[in-house]
């Protein structure tokens, strides 16, 4: 009896086989793994417009409509609402959404904020707010607009 084994060519042959299939279960890995990262970076600025532009509605849908002021390059907006004696203020600042009332204390509403623009006509505050970074070289980007009909 005579027992034969495999040659050199055929262990070659099922190794390269082994890498093809190997390399492309991990591609495939990868590339679900960048896109779940995406998906993840891209619901967290979501969420995070969509908490500051809900506070920011709270409160300006309360202001009252002679004391809505925006600045000239539209990027902040000043307010009294009825029963508060200071003014509150919204604006960008190093890339974050800032609260400012009273005057000097700060909160941080959002971060990386790329830009911020608010408009007033006809007792409607319109806020737009775009939310950007990049998670692993991927670039990301969200904008939420909202109108916001001033009660006073």
């Amino acid at each position: 009896m005579h027992m034969r084994g495999f040659t050199l060519v055929e262990i070659l042959i099922s190794a390269a086989i082994l890498s093809i299939v190997i390399m492309s279960v991990f591609g495939i890995l990868r590339v679900g793994e960048l896109s779940y990262s995406s998906d993840l970076g891209l619901l967290d600025l979501q969420q995070e417009a969509r908490i500051a532009l809900d506070g920011m509605s709270r409160e300006i849908r309360q202001a009252q409509a002679g004391t809505v002021a925006i600045s000239a390059g539209n990027t902040r907006v000043d307010f009294r609402i009825p029963n508060v004696v200071n003014q509150i203020s919204y604006y960008l600042l190093n890339n974050q959404v800032i609260r400012e009332h009273p005057a000097g204390i700060r909160k941080v509403l959002s971060n990386d904020v790329g830009n911020l623009i608010f408009s007033l006509a006809n007792r409607i505050v319109r806020v737009q707010l775009g939310l950007a970074k990049v998670v692993r070289r991927v670039p990301l980007a969200f904008t939420l607009t909202e109108e916001v009909r001033l009660r006073n």
